[in-house]
């Protein structure tokens, strides 16, 4: 065997180990999905509350931006699916 052949073998034995690391890996790992509770703030202009709500319940987060809130507790508080 040249020496050329002897790094390509060890190339490759590297990379074998190290895909089997990678697979032994993902089968240690698990994916979990959570339930955070949230809310947004709308800030609307509108000449009476009730003109006011029907635009958030058109345009409430499309047309229109509100602001995510959330307190460090509701991740506390979270629910796995």
């Amino acid at each position: 065997m040249t020496q050329r052949d002897d790094g390509h073998d060890y190339r490759d034995s590297k990379n074998k180990a190290m895909e089997y690391e990678r697979k032994q890996k993902e089968k240690r790992t698990a994916h979990y999905e959570f339930e955070v509770p949230c809310s947004y703030y709308y800030c609307i202009e509108a000449e009476s509350e009730e003109q006011a709500r029907k635009i958030l319940i058109e345009k409430g987060g499309l047309d229109i931006e509100g602001e995510l809130c959330i307190e460090e507790k509701n991740y506390r508080n979270a629910i796995l699916l």
